[in-house]
């Protein structure tokens, strides 16, 4: 058996398993899975980041449609949640106006604590930023967040990549 590990963002790790360069990856929730076979591993709820000064900062959870006229900041094209994200809004028809996109949590926590606008984040995120400036709220009508193995639809799974499959699983639950 031969194992190869490479790094790459979401959306090139996907095409590598539907064009057969790849035989698994290791993503988020996948915004287009046509070509893939899902295995989702961990879910978590996707929070709105927002300053403290911000006057969401008082409310329990937020509507999506209640942000319709805010400034985003969203992760950047790279990241499924991104693609997730927009989809959301698409289907509560709100087209969201995305002041920034970023690469990592802890530039949308500066951004969001200076009140720049509304992050996106996944609660799994959430947990590990500081919590000086910003709280991280429910969203209501958006989808979960959730770490995934693909692999491609026609690929055959044999008893070894259930195994692993089923190794992950249970490793992701501990978490």
């Amino acid at each position: 058996m031969e194992f190869v590990y490479r790094e790459c963002g979401e959306r090139d790790a996907a095409e590598h398993v539907r064009n057969g360069e790849a035989d698994i990856a290791f993503i988020s929730a996948p915004a287009d899975d046509d070509g893939l076979r899902v295995f989702k591993l961990k879910s978590y709820p996707v929070r709105a980041l927002v300053s403290v000064k911000d006057p969401l900062a008082v409310k329990k959870q937020i509507p999506l449609k209640e942000l319709k006229e805010r400034n985003f900041i969203v992760f950047s094209p790279q990241w499924n949640i991104y693609h997730s994200f927009m989809k959301d809004c698409r289907a509560s028809g709100i087209s969201p106006r995305v002041a920034y996109q970023v690469s990592d949590a802890l530039h949308m926590h500066f951004l969001c604590r200076e009140n720049e606008g509304v992050g996106i984040c996944p609660a799994f995120y959430c947990n590990f930023l500081p919590r000086e400036g910003v709280k991280a709220l429910p969203v209501c009508g958006l989808s979960d967040w959730y770490i995934s193995i693909v692999v491609g639809k026609s690929r055959k799974i044999t008893p070894l990549l259930h195994s692993y499959i089923e190794t992950f699983r249970s490793l992701s639950s501990e978490i």
